[in-house]
């Protein structure tokens, strides 16, 4: 069965990495940004459209 397996346990074959699927797991270039835009949704959320 498939499902065996831990949930958590990372995977130990040895399958390529999509480029793609692996740049986006990189985190905010501005965490001043980031939080500039949460807290203005926090403060306001109807400005989001």
């Amino acid at each position: 069965m498939a499902g065996n397996r831990p949930f958590n346990k990372q995977q130990t074959d040895n399958r390529e990495r999509d480029p793609q699927v692996a740049g986006l797991k990189v985190p905010p270039h501005s965490i001043e940004a980031e939080q500039s835009v949460l807290g203005g949704l926090m403060l306001d959320n109807e400005r989001w459209d």
